[in-house]
């Protein structure tokens, strides 16, 4: 089974459900890359799980987070997971890409 983990905060949670689930499973986890304490976290994930790092624009840049959700987008297509797993509704925006998102979503709240 491939996992797709999407999540902008609670790193060292989704870290460890991360690492557990890939022991039984192909994880692909995306954090935003761009504080020290996810590079802090990012060298406890397990080498069983694909890192795929973004950079989270301010919530107020409308173009940026549009372009932001377009490339979740795309990084979905490109692993093509059975399920998508997101951590507090994932993003602000990532409502506008559900309705072009045709595997399950379980969202952990």
């Amino acid at each position: 089974m491939r996992i797709f983990l999407f999540s902008t905060g609670f790193n060292d949670f989704i870290i460890e459900l991360a690492n557990s689930l890939s022991s039984n499973s192909e994880v692909i986890l995306v954090l935003p890359s761009d504080t020290i304490r996810t590079k802090e976290y990012v060298s406890n994930l397990s080498n069983s799980v694909t890192f795929e790092p973004i950079r989270l624009p301010r919530l107020r840049d409308l173009f940026s987070n549009i372009r932001l959700m377009k490339y979740v987008l795309k990084l979905i297509k490109k692993h093509d997971p059975d399920v998508i797993h997101i951590q507090s509704h994932g993003h602000l925006f990532f409502g506008l890409i559900f309705p072009f998102i045709k595997k399950p979503v379980v969202n952990t709240i």
